[in-house]
């Protein structure tokens, strides 16, 4: 959106505006800078510098501002694309998905006390940041980690993870054993997504979800039934108290969906966006649930489990069977 006016000087202070505005767009990495440009006109009667601000904010709300630039200009001149730079700061605790560019102008340098912003130009969700898309080639890249405990009825065992092209997790026939991943470094606003193909094996649950101890405090799930019934559960758990102050242990919110498809049929893509007041739940894309309301606040860490849950009936299957994960991204 390019707003050329609607500026905030007086009627007797000098006047810009903003006659071409190209925004960052496509894919950024942490570390990448996300470059816009923004092309300004002096329309007052006197040769003035004005300071070209850009902004950036995520989805989680947060702005993020890159230095301010001078550029001084005739009456009735217009400057050439002005080209700005946001570098996207590293660490696991970045916000990915869209992120909303904003350039504006103004008569004075910016926190000055008395400049007036006198042009702006906003893009929703021109670009998107990424902190990794993960093909599950192997597990040794400092990323992820194999869990060994008991969980309900299973023994989630490291020797039952494989990585070799994609994500392998066997439920050894015979057994209700199973396994999991879980990130080594925690996260928190973003979108999280896994192309997967769940098992055929009745009882056990596949998950695809973030998690802080203790239970029933910070999680966000996405739980695919592997009974062919086609049912996926999502769930979030924000820290909520009884009124004689004990911990509420039910979730936040919990709905459960039937998918048109059959999960262990081929792979499918879960999503999760997950952001302050607000998680919505997406398979192939389409949006399936969503909570809106308090959500937790910690940083969580990322897994992926196949296991038989105490209240399920659990049904040994009569030989292996495979959960399959084709990428992981966050």
């Amino acid at each position: 959106m390019l707003a050329a006016g609607g500026g905030c000087a007086g009627p007797n202070e000098p006047e810009a505006v903003i006659s071409g505005f190209s925004p960052a767009t496509g894919t950024y990495h942490a570390g990448e800078t996300a470059a816009s440009s923004v092309r300004v006109e002096n329309t007052g009667s006197e040769r003035r510098t004005f300071w070209v601000g850009y902004s950036v904010r995520d989805d989680a709300g947060e702005w993020h501002d890159a230095p301010f630039a001078p550029v001084t200009l005739d009456p009735g001149e217009g400057s050439s694309l002005l080209r700005r730079e946001w570098e996207i700061p590293a660490g696991s605790l970045l916000t990915t998905g869209p992120y909303t560019v904003k350039m504006a102008v103004w008569d004075g340098r910016p926190g000055d006390g008395d400049a007036a912003r006198l042009a702006e130009a906003e893009e929703e969700d021109a670009f998107d940041v990424r902190l990794f898309r993960d093909g599950l080639d192997d597990l040794d890249g400092g990323r992820w980690e194999t869990v060994g405990r008991r969980l309900g009825r299973s023994r989630l065992a490291p020797e039952n993870v494989t990585a070799d092209g994609r994500l392998g997790i066997t439920i050894p026939g015979g057994t209700l054993d199973g396994g999991a991943i879980r990130s080594e470094e925690p996260y928190r606003y973003g979108t999280y997504h896994a192309r997967l193909r769940a098992p055929d094996a009745p009882s056990s649950i596949t998950a695809f979800f973030l998690y802080a101890a203790p239970d029933y405090e910070k999680e966000i799930d996405v739980e695919i039934y592997n009974d062919g019934s086609r049912r996926v559960m999502f769930s979030v758990y924000t820290p909520t108290y009884t009124q004689d102050g004990a911990l509420e242990k039910e979730p936040t919110y919990t709905e459960t969906r039937k998918l048109p498809f059959d999960p262990s049929g081929g792979f499918h893509e879960y999503r999760f966006d997950f952001y302050p007041q607000k998680v919505t739940f997406y398979v192939d894309g389409e949006p399936f649930g969503s909570w809106s309301g308090d959500t937790p606040r910690e940083p969580m860490r990322l897994w992926v489990n196949t296991w038989f849950p105490d209240w399920l009936s659990g049904e040994r299957p009569e030989g292996d069977r495979n959960t399959y994960v084709d990428w992981i991204q966050h």
